[in-house]
Parts: structure tokens; sequence; C-alpha cells
């Protein structure tokens, strides 16, 4: 599944606010964004705070600190149904943070909102959301 239209314009308007040409590396912030139901321009900030670089990825440990920062609160999912990101089966009534090998992806919905959906990434970890806004 594509990533939501109203996060891409956020996007665009953040980075041409902020004169930023072009921020690669930024499925973090994405998956940050959906996951805690915030705009892309509070995630981005919350993980420079956390120590993300313009163009650079996130570690795992920014992202879980971004996500308290935000006021929200995570929860590891010991188990789970799929093991890629094409056959990922989680519950419609929470929203999630799947970690791959290098990617993160934002799960709504029960769907997974990357561009990844469509391939067989496999996923090491994932975080329920809890109290997302």
């Amino acid at each position: 599944m594509a990533l939501p239209h109203k996060l891409l314009k956020q996007r665009e308007t953040y980075l041409k606010d902020q004169k930023i040409k072009k921020d690669i590396n930024d499925c973090s912030v994405k998956a940050l964004a959906i996951a805690c139901n915030v705009p892309y321009g509070d995630a981005h900030r919350t993980l420079q705070m956390t120590g993300r670089k313009t163009n650079k990825g996130a570690y795992g440990y920014q992202i879980l600190r971004g996500i308290r920062n935000l006021g929200c609160d995570y929860v590891e999912v010991l188990e789970w149904k799929g093991k890629t990101t094409k056959t990922l089966d989680l519950p419609r009534e929470h929203r999630y943070i799947a970690i791959t090998r290098n990617h993160a992806l934002g799960v709504q919905f029960g769907l997974v909102k990357d561009y990844s959906a469509a391939k067989n990434m496999r996923i090491v970890k994932v975080y329920q959301i809890v109290n997302p806004y």
C-alpha cells in the first residue's frame, strides 16, 4: 500500500519550509508520523532531537525515544503473523511500527503504509503504539 497522500503533502511542505532540498532515508520519520498520528514535521523534528541527521537513517533506539518524546508509549509485540512486509498480519485496531534489518515502516488499520508493502522484506521487530494522538 502506498503512503497516505496527506503525509506526502506534509513532507513536501515541511522540507520546502525548512529549505531542505531532499531528505532521503527518512523511512523512520514516515513510520513515526503514521504510527503516532502526528504531522511529518513533528516527527522529523522529534527524530532530529534524538540524534537523527538529515539524509541519514535513524537507529532503533532513536525511533523508540521519538515515540516517547511525542507523548506515546510502545509495547514490543512478541508474536505476530507473517514474516515479511508482504505477509504481515496485525490487528486492525492498533497502530504499529515494524522494523526490518534496514528499514522502518508504519502499520495503520492492519495495513502496511509504505512502498515496501509489495516487497518481501523480513520483519525483525514489531512495536505496538499505545495511546497515539
